[in-house]
C-alpha cells in the first residue's frame, strides 16, 4: 500500500486524491500489479472497503476519473455507472435527457430506464425541459441521478 498511496496527490480539489503516475484511456490512473495493469481506482476502493463484487464497477461520484479518494468510490452496475456520467460530447442543450424538436421548435425532455423511452413533455425553454428531466431522474434513479452539470 505505501507504493500505491506515494503516487497519490491527496490535495486535490473537491476533496479528491489525485492519482499522479501513469494514466490510460481518459485520465483513469493504472498501476502495474504482477504482471497486470489495474486501474488505480479500483485498487483504492478495495483497500479501503474489501473485493469489489462480480460483474461490478467502481464509480466515480466526483466526477473525476484521476480520483482515487475512496470517500468519492462507490460500487455500481455498468447502468448506474452511466446514469451518473456527465453530459455526452455530442449534447447541443448543455443539458442532460434536453434536446431540440425543430419541427415544434420547442424543447423535448425524454430519459430512458431499463430499455424503456420515457418522455416527459414539450416546453418552451431548454431549462423548463431539464426540470423536468431532472424531477423524473430523481425518481426513477435515485442516488444515481446526475443532471449532467458538473
Amino acid at each position: 500500500q505505501t507504493r500505491f498511496w506515494s503516487k497519490v496527490d491527496k490535495e486535490g480539489p473537491g476533496g479528491c486524491w489525485v492519482w499522479r503516475a501513469n494514466k490510460v484511456w481518459g485520465g483513469y490512473g493504472h498501476i502495474r500489479v504482477g504482471k497486470r495493469m489495474i486501474l488505480a481506482h479500483r485498487i483504492a476502493y478495495e483497500f479501503a472497503n474489501g473485493d469489489i463484487p462480480d460483474g461490478k464497477q467502481i464509480d466515480h461520484v466526483c466526477h473525476n476519473r484521476s480520483c482515487v479518494n475512496p470517500a468519492h468510490l462507490r460500487v455500481a452496475s455498468n447502468k448506474e455507472n452511466a446514469r451518473n456520467m456527465l453530459l455526452r460530447s455530442d449534447n447541443t442543450s448543455g443539458f442532460k435527457g434536453v434536446s431540440f424538436c425543430k419541427p415544434l421548435c420547442r424543447w423535448k425532455a425524454s430519459l430512458r430506464k431499463d430499455g424503456k423511452d420515457y418522455y416527459l413533455g414539450l416546453y418552451d425553454t431548454a431549462e423548463d425541459a431539464q426540470r423536468a428531466y431532472c424531477e423524473a431522474a430523481k425518481k426513477l434513479f435515485g442516488e444515481f441521478y446526475h443532471d449532467g452539470v458538473k
